[in-house]
Formats: structure tokens, C-alpha cells, sequence
């Protein structure tokens, strides 16, 4: 049952249950037979789907590179909405094409199909399909957006109709310049003096992607988190390059509350004796402070309704420690995101702050004047959740209402589900 909680196979672990529950037992063992059932009913609800879709798909060649924009742009270092700077020559950008047309030996789209711009979330690589292909070094990488982008009617991003390309963020761990790229100027990466950044930065670079591969102008700019602030600041700074944008669980302004919960999470990473004001040793970082920044993290994006649903409302008492299943569940999370992901602390600082500083008005004299840089041709839908307490949903429908005035087509919509700002995952 513990597999229940860790993410394996659920929908076998379910059948596994309704076997059990065929059987005689103790009324005790009844009573906790019941409770893993209501469990595996509330899994079945996230999976179903997903597992229609993964029958019938065939899963599509993708390329993905490395590349250097320097090579290919003439011009001046890389200024940032800061008014600080990146050497060109320390410019890099990693990317994905998905689409069953993708030559893997160029790497070039399809331009007689239409081209969405995809940018990932904070925690998200290029990968935002599974990745089956051989060669590369990339099999069995698992897409972020799988429950999304796929080959037929039944997904969000058919890419039997659509090419899509997705770009990692400036500053993330994920390929593209950041902290751990090198500086230069000093030859060493550029840890904790990487200058700060913000998600109009992130878009700039997700433009400088489009000019490498040829692409004028994108169908749809499409993102959920910090890709949904990348997805509007691209729209804002960027009109005559796409026709339609998709911002989901995002918003056009962090809120203060919304800072004061990644202020605890940066507090946590900076407090540890291992941070060392960000210059620690590769392998020797702050994994404890990292650790409670995740925990608490999780609990922002996912929901008391979700949790109330999902986890044993009794603690398993093992000698004399005491301890609850949703314990158990954060100190996997913090784990796997320490362990496995690896995650950097010196990018989780810079992001963290980055999306504080989002600000759609930013370079204008107000939210408004930023907001109307969106012409009145273009398409926009915004998505909120309405569990969702990272980025609530009257962030986005603040947007809504002045695009509305200054008469672009927007459709907003609060989405009803239990699973808080990581709906969007799903």
C-alpha cells in the first residue's frame, strides 16, 4: 500500500484492493482495507485519463540541443530588465522539438504545421513529453506535460496538428545560462553572482530560441506556473510573434502573500550551514535547507481538500515513534527533489526570486499600460484553479478584466479542483 502513496503503479495496486476486499477479514482489517480503497478511488480520478490516452498514442520523435546564440546573433551582451548584463559568449540555450515530422538529425519544425511555444515551470526540464527514442542519452526521461501533450483528439496539444517547442529557462538547472554555467570572465560557474533575473528576462531568451530555428511568428505562447509568467511576459513584450497565449495557475503580478510564502522557502536554504552564502561545493550543498524549502513548497501547491482526501487521518505508531502518512509523503518529496532532481539551490534562490519579481506593468508607467502592450488581434485564455494558494485566482482575473477593456478576446475561467496549483500538471 505504501506504493500508493510513491507515485508506482496505482491502478494495479486498486485492482489489487478490490481483490482484498473480497476476502474475509477481521473487522479491523476491514476498516483499513476501506480507507486504502477510498484511497485508490482518488488516485483512479488523476490516472484515468491518462491511461485512456496512453493506449492508443504513438509517442513522437523529438530533438533536442544545446545551442549558443552567440554563434548565430550579431549583437551586444545579453541586457537584463535589471539593467545588468550576461556576456553573449556565456549564452547558451538547451531545447525540445516534439512533433512526428522532426528530423532528429536537424532538428528543424515543420512550418506547414502550427508552432506552439511551450515554456516550462520552475521544476520542469525540456522534457514535457516522454522521451522513447533511441539515442542521445535521453531514453526514459519522463515528460512534465504528458497528461497533456500527445498523438489524438483526447489531448490538450494534439501533436498530430501541432509542432511544439520547448525551451528551459534562463536560470534554471535545466541546460540553459545559469548559475551552474560558466562565467567567462572568471572561467568558474557563476554560482551566487549570477545577476538577478525575471521572467520578462526568461521570455527574451525564449525569443532568441525562435530566431535560431527560423520561427517568426508562433501559433500559441503556452506555459502554467512560471511558464505561464514567461507565456504573458512574451505576449506583453513580443506581439507580432504569436497569435494566441495560454497563461495557467500564473499570475501578471506576484502578490505580497504569495512572496511571503517563497520568502520562508529562500530562508530555509539560506539558514543552512551549508549554503555558505551559495558558495558551496558541488555535491556539499544545502540539502537540509533545500529539503524543508520542497516540504513546504509542496504543501503551497497542493490543497487541505487534496490532503484531507488522500492521506490517513491516524498516525502509525511504531515503537515509540509517532509519526502521520502525510509526514512520510513531504520527507519523499523533499528526498526525491534533494537526491534525485538534484535540484540547485544557487537557481532555486534565483527563480524564487525572479517570480516574486514578476510584474507584467514592469518598464511601464502601470499594470494597465504593461497589460495593453497585448494588442486588441490577439487570442488569450487564462486558467486559475480554485484550490490554488501559490497563485489564487484573482491574479489572473485582474488580467482578465483590463485585457477585457482594452478589447482583446481573453476567456478566463477558475477551474474546480482539489489538487491546488499543481492542477495544471494534470
Amino acid at each position: 500500500f505504501i506504493l500508493l502513496i510513491y507515485g508506482q503503479d496505482r491502478y494495479i495496486i486498486y485492482k489489487i484492493v478490490k481483490c482484498l476486499q473480497k476476502m474475509s477479514f477481521s473487522t479491523s482489517t476491514s476498516i483499513h482495507l476501506s480507507r486504502y480503497m477510498s484511497r485508490a478511488n482518488f488516485y483512479l480520478q488523476r490516472t484515468s485519463t491518462l491511461t485512456k490516452r496512453i493506449g492508443s498514442r504513438s509517442y513522437s520523435s523529438q530533438k533536442v540541443e544545446t545551442i549558443y546564440p552567440h554563434e548565430f546573433v550579431q549583437g551586444d551582451d545579453f541586457v537584463l530588465s535589471s539593467g545588468r548584463s550576461l556576456p553573449k559568449e556565456s549564452l547558451q540555450i538547451k531545447y525540445a522539438v516534439f512533433g512526428p515530422s522532426i528530423s532528429t538529425a536537424s532538428g528543424h519544425v515543420d512550418k506547414d504545421k502550427p508552432i506552439i511555444l511551450l515554456c516550462p515551470s520552475m521544476s520542469n526540464s525540456v522534457f514535457a513529453m516522454d522521451e522513447e527514442t533511441e539515442g542521445g542519452g535521453y531514453e526514459g526521461e519522463k515528460g512534465w506535460w504528458r497528461k497533456v501533450i500527445g498523438v489524438g483528439p483526447d489531448c490538450g496539444i494534439d501533436i498530430d496538428k501541432f509542432q511544439v517547442v520547448c525551451g528551459a529557462p534562463l536560470g534554471s538547472p535545466f541546460g540553459s545560462t545559469s548559475p551552474l554555467t560558466i562565467n567567462p570572465k572568471t572561467g568558474s560557474p557563476w554560482g551566487a553572482t549570477f545577476p538577478q533575473i525575471t521572467p520578462q528576462d526568461m521570455a527574451r531568451l525564449q525569443a532568441l530560441l525562435l530566431d535560431y530555428l527560423g520561427i517568426d511568428k508562433v501559433f500559441a505562447v503556452v506555459g502554467g506556473s512560471m511558464g505561464g509568467m514567461q507565456s504573458l511576459q512574451f505576449a506583453a513584450n513580443f506581439p507580432s510573434r504569436y497569435d494566441r497565449f495560454v497563461s495557467i495557475a500564473a499570475t501578471a503580478q506576484t502578490s505580497p502573500a504569495t512572496v511571503a510564502l517563497r520568502s520562508v522557502q529562500r530562508s530555509a536554504v539560506r539558514t543552512d550551514p551549508n549554503y555558505k552564502g551559495g558558495s558551496y561545493e558541488t555535491g556539499k550543498g544545502p540539502s537540509q535547507g533545500m529539503a524543508v524549502a520542497r516540504m513546504f513548497g509542496t504543501i503551497c501547491y497542493r490543497s487541505p481538500e487534496e490532503f484531507t482526501e488522500r492521506f490517513d487521518w491516524y498516525p502509525t505508531v511504531t515503537g515509540d515513534d509517532i509519526s502521520f502518512e502525510v509526514e512520510r509523503y513531504l520527507q519523499y518529496q523533499a528526498s526525491k527533489f534533494v537526491h534525485k532532481v538534484n535540484y540547485d539551490a544557487n537557481c532555486y534562490l534565483l527563480l524564487s526570486k525572479g517570480m516574486d519579481m514578476m510584474d507584467i506593468g514592469a518598464g511601464t508607467p502601470s499594470f494597465e499600460d504593461g497589460a495593453k502592450r497585448i494588442t486588441q488581434d490577439k487570442q488569450g485564455l487564462l486558467l486559475s484553479y480554485s484550490t490554488d494558494r501559490l497563485t489564487p485566482p484573482q491574479d489572473l482575473e485582474r488580467l482578465s478584466e483590463v485585457l477585457g477593456r482594452h478589447g482583446v478576446s481573453v476567456h478566463y475561467e477558475v477551474l474546480q479542483s482539489q489538487f491546488g496549483h499543481d492542477a495544471f500538471f494534470n
